[in-house]
């Protein structure tokens, strides 16, 4: 018997276990992935806090570590573990999932018998994954060989964030763990003495290992563990076995007092290139962006807590449907984020859904809904026939052959699927938590919230949709059940404590407030990104406030504060980001080599450390829709015409005869110009939509183009006519009929 976390992961056998945890070697049944998963030990003792109760004071502890996987799930890095997934499990016990490294190696083992050079190599990777960490406030406290591997590639990853802490939050004694942590081998004297771990001391750790990689062995004496603390706090291990040019480099990592060693991890990799005389170049990665990212999260209390109440009438079975508007940029993700991490921390069950703006696959909200509802819910094949068309790879997800459902015509077979997933919802054992974005490209999907929406009241549900209400103002009227929550632009009070969160105090001076509201006129978007260019401006987080700003850092409008995002995008990135761009704002990984992406890993790093692409729920997505959108519009007209073409070959290749595909192709092949490819497209997509998915609508919009696009075709008349019979519009149906014959 195998145990199951989350109703999704797999546990197989157990890969390791340490002071916060195990770890396992586990498969997401979503995705059939193999991955580590580590579940999280919380602490017996209570926390040092102002929370006195018990059941509370646990609470407390779930929501800092869910802000923590939610940290470390954004950490991307070459030689760093990537975080796919967090949340808690039914017994509201924390977990997360990383990469599962195969037939991996310590560092220690796989440096032995290689050249000093391979070795050098293997410690600069982990000290430009150190440095990453470190800009991003955070200190790993237990390295050690088991927790830097190496996998099959050569490439180090650097593992085990269980112990991580977050340097830009106060620290309590006892916080995450009760008590001092780390392997004692691998301590440095400091630590022993309850000072607070630091740069300096994760150095110290290296410094153990590189010695051990180039010595040969431990440098002091492992009979007993009284002995060992002697010696790590009075005796000098001997130097001679090491190689002249590594000597200094090791020695000054191993220094007794903190201040004396090496004080980042870049300066460690420039003497080894130095040493080497080879280039370790450190990373590029700027340490504002850490305290950018983590903001506080600022303006919306009184909503959250609005939604926090909701939250809490669902689980004591009142549930409700809301709807929250606002333009772009003014917070609503984020707003998402925060509540959706509360529903963890409560034991709900979170599925988010989101609606593309090109809308090309049906019924597009509810697919990542239900798909990700098929690991807690046994389907009749009456069900599952009927949703094969949102979910696709059904038969495999449940493990069983999927009959087709029965045909209804019209009205009849929209209502069975609004029947359906309305009651595979309420068939949950967990409360659930619905997070439903950009509702105003719905379509026919609200058409579904609708319905679903007029039972939230009867059921353990909180549903939350966001829309633009710019772009959509009469969605509310289209959504009678739900309630709405408009979200303003920050106020000026609301604008420096946002300022403060990622300037420090500084943020408060009048100077950089005046600046700040004049150029984002309160847009939370437009304020994370001024206060980007305030840091380019004035060389770093330490010189805001020393110099004299020029009277407008963003000269040329915020469209010029987007460009300069976008160029922090490493030169070599942008062509692929730019195609990614024209594909959608979802990244489809399997798209990435056609886009020339030959270490996906790396690229992704490279456009995540520049804030414009990040992932979520194991997802890339671009960060935000003006960053895509500002690409498309910087694309010339052939050019698009030459990235379109590409896309839609490639497409056509990893997704040969696959009907859910072919309204995207037909819309990439009309963008290429090539008319004939999109209007066999666009019939391909009709009748998958008139057949399986009974979305007629959406269904006439593409034929009506195919028409646009070729000569008069009589096939696509009599498609256009059965939509029509079967939405119940027998004037239209008539006259596409009588052009048929």
């Amino acid at each position: 018997m195998t145990t199951l976390i989350g109703n999704r992961y797999r546990l197989y056998e157990k890969l390791g276990v340490g002071g916060m945890g195990a770890v396992f070697r586990a498969e997401d049944r979503l995705t059939g992935d193999i991955l580590a998963l580590k579940r999280v030990t919380l602490p017996t003792a209570p926390l040092l806090t102002a929370v006195t109760d018990a059941d509370s004071d646990a609470d407390h502890m779930r929501l800092a570590l869910s802000r923590e996987f939610r940290m470390l799930a954004s950490l991307r890095h070459p030689n760093i573990i990537s975080v796919i997934d967090y949340g808690f499990d039914t017994e509201r016990e924390p977990f997360f999932t990383m990469d599962w490294l195969q037939n991996a190696q310590s560092i220690t083992l796989a440096g032995l018998n290689t050249t000093p050079e391979e070795r050098a190599r293997l410690l600069a990777e982990t000290l430009r994954a150190l440095a990453y960490l470190h800009r991003r406030g955070v200190i790993h406290r237990d390295l050690k060989p088991a927790n830097v591997l190496v996998e099959r590639h050569g490439r180090v990853k650097v593992l085990d964030f269980g112990l991580a802490l977050d340097r830009s939050a106060p620290l309590a004694d006892d916080q995450l763990d009760g008590g001092m942590t780390g392997t004692l081998a691998y301590l440095a004297p400091e630590l022993l003495t309850d000072s607070p771990p630091s740069i300096s001391s994760d150095l110290y750790a290296v410094g153990i290992m590189a010695y051990e990689m180039f010595a040969g062995k431990y440098p002091y004496s492992m009979k007993n563990a009284a002995l060992l603390i002697r010696e790590i706090f009075g005796a000098t291990p001997d130097f001679s076995s090491l190689p002249a040019r590594l000597l200094p480099i090791i020695a000054r990592l191993l220094l007794k007092t903190p201040r004396e060693r090496y004080q980042s991890a870049d300066e460690v990799v420039s003497d080894l290139a130095k040493a080497f005389d080879q280039s370790f170049g450190a990373d590029s990665i700027e340490i504002r962006e850490s305290y950018i990212r983590a903001s506080t999260f600022v303006g919306r209390e009184e909503e959250l807590a609005q939604l926090g109440k909701a939250l809490d009438a669902a689980f004591a079975g009142r549930g409700s449907a809301w709807l929250v508007g606002g333009e772009s940029g003014v917070g609503k993700t984020r707003l998402l984020d925060e509540l959706r991490i509360r529903a963890l921390v409560k034991g709900a069950l979170v599925v988010r859904g989101k609606v593309s703006e090109q809308g090309r696959v049906p019924y597009e909200l509810w697919r990542d809904v239900l798909r990700r509802l098929t690991v807690s819910t046994e389907f009749t094949d009456l069900e599952a026939g009927v949703l094969h068309a949102l979910i696709p790879d059904i038969e495999t997800l449940i493990g069983r052959t999927v009959p087709p459902a029965p045909p209804l015509d019209g009205a009849a077979s929209l209502q069975r699927l609004k029947l359906t997933i309305t009651d595979v919802l309420a068939r949950q054992k967990q409360p659930l938590v619905m997070l439903l974005e950009d509702l105003q490209w719905g379509a026919e999907s609200v058409d579904i919230l609708s319905h679903v929406a007029a039972s939230a009241g009867a059921n353990k549900w909180l549903i939350i949709g966001t829309y633009r209400d710019d772009e959509a103002p009469s969605l509310p009227d289209e959504l009678p059940h739900t309630r709405v929550i408009k979200l303003a632009r920050l106020s000026d009070s609301e604008i420096a404590t946002l300022s403060a969160a990622m300037l420090g105090e500084v943020g408060r001076q009048s100077f950089v407030l005046d600046l700040l509201k004049k150029e984002s006129e309160g847009n939370t978007f437009f304020i994370t990104e001024v206060v980007r260019v305030i840091l380019d401006e004035s060389g770093g987080m330490n010189q805001v406030g020393r110099v004299t700003l020029p009277t407008s850092v963003v000269a040329g409008g915020i469209q010029q504060v987007i460009r300069r995002r976008l160029e922090r995008v490493p030169a070599w990135a942008r062509p692929a980001l730019q195609r990614a761009a024209v594909a959608g704002r979802e990244i489809d990984l399997k798209l990435l080599p056609a886009f020339g992406v030959t270490d996906p890993e790396t690229w992704l790093a490279a456009c995540a450390n520049a804030a414009v692409i990040e992932v979520m729920d194991g997802e890339w997505n671009f960060s935000h829709d003006k960053l895509r959108s500002f690409i498309l519009r910087d694309i010339a007209a052939d050019e698009l015409v030459r990235l379109n073409r590409g896309i839609a070959e490639a497409l056509e290749v990893i997704y040969p005869d696959n009907p859910a595909y072919a309204e995207t192709l037909a819309e990439h092949w009309r963008a290429a110009g090539e008319h004939e490819k999109a209007f066999a497209y666009a019939l391909t997509a009709g009748e998958y939509l008139i057949g399986m998915t009974a979305e007629y609508e959406r269904a006439e919009r593409l034929l009506l183009q195919a028409l646009n696009l070729a000569s008069e075709r009589a096939h696509v008349r009599n498609l256009l006519g059965e939509a029509a019979l079967r939405r119940g519009h027998y004037d239209i149906a008539i006259g596409h009929y009588q052009v048929v014959l």
